[in-house]
């Protein structure tokens, strides 16, 4: 953004004609540009922590002919508050062959087995909440596993050298991706998605794994599920929508639930909350929100900061 010196400045503090103006980000300089309109140094603001912070642009005079000597700087002609934030997110991860083919959602819970033909050779991808930003840090149990500087994001492999899959063993993962509009992991974070997944080579009969569906982990043994008591059960429907759009949620929800129907362009189109009991049957008016036909994602989140994502197309 260009800032000019304020033409309410008082006559006295003009000394001569104006030869730049010089930029202070929290009380320190930042750069000085002498050439009309006066730019704030580019590489500055994409670093800034998420917060609030002072910029000021103060006009620079001098009696002389060079431009190079010291000026006298004046009054600050511009001051404002600038309020970092990110409000980007990960919507949800996709696992994928080599060509990147998807072969299942990648939700709380799910198992991968390896004894599976399809997934011999396979990636994980981290789907962002809008397509602007520039990187994706992939954490693999609370250890940095990758950052990705291009979409789509990946957990692992190298295109350039022909190698598209994650090099994955058989083990409990806890996967966590946080998305950037820098490259490089630089400058404030998204909100993060986090999920747990188990990675397995053979389904034992007879064990509480044993009905479990590979993919999507939804559970058909009674054993299971009764272990799985806090479990949130939920559906969205019909899919496509057209007029309404219904979302049901069973199991164990405990606080205020927190409701919100994204574009893909990481607008909210709908936002809601309040107790579970309103969410076992909540009903939203796609036409009244006058929603384009395309495609939506349905948040939930829970007060424990827990989170569930699902894409939904709207006729």
């Amino acid at each position: 953004e260009s800032y000019k010196p304020s033409p309410d400045a008082p006559e006295a503090t003009v000394l001569a004609s104006p030869v730049g103006v010089r930029f202070s980000l929290d009380g320190r300089d930042i750069n000085m540009d002498r050439t009309s309109p006066y730019y704030v140094n580019a590489w500055e603001i994409p670093k800034l922590s998420e917060g609030y912070h002072t910029l000021e642009a103060f006009t620079e005079y001098n009696n002389g002919d060079d431009l190079d000597a010291p000026g006298v700087i004046g009054y600050a002609t511009r001051r404002t508050i600038i309020h970092v934030i990110n409000s980007t997110f990960i919507t949800d991860f996709d696992v994928v062959d080599s060509n990147g083919s998807k072969l299942m959602d990648l939700v709380e819970g799910s198992i991968i087995d390896l004894n599976q033909p399809e997934f011999n050779s396979f990636n994980i991808i981290a789907n962002p909440s809008i397509s602007s930003i520039r990187s994706v840090k992939f954490t693999l149990n609370n250890v940095t596993a990758r950052i990705d500087n291009g979409a789509p994001y990946a957990l692992g492999g190298n295109p350039i050298l022909g190698d598209t899959h994650w090099k994955v063993r058989v083990e409990n993962y806890t996967l966590s991706a946080t998305p950037y509009m820098k490259y490089f992991a630089w400058g404030p974070n998204g909100t993060p998605l986090t999920i747990h997944f188990q990675v397995v080579k053979g389904i034992a009969a007879g064990s509480t794994l044993a009905n479990a569906r590979v993919g999507n982990s939804i559970q058909a043994n009674e054993e299971v599920l009764a272990t799985e008591a806090s479990e949130i059960v939920w559906s969205v429907y019909p899919v496509p929508a057209k007029d309404e759009l219904h979302i049901r949620l069973e199991g164990k929800l405990d606080g205020t639930i927190y409701l919100n129907l994204i574009n893909l362009q990481g607008q909210v189109m709908h936002a809601t909350q309040g107790p579970s009991e309103i969410f076992r049957d909540y009903i939203i008016s796609t036409e009244k929100l006058g929603l384009n036909p395309g495609l939506y994602l349905v948040q939930i989140q829970q007060a424990n900061g827990r989170r569930f994502i699902q894409k939904i197309a709207k006729q």
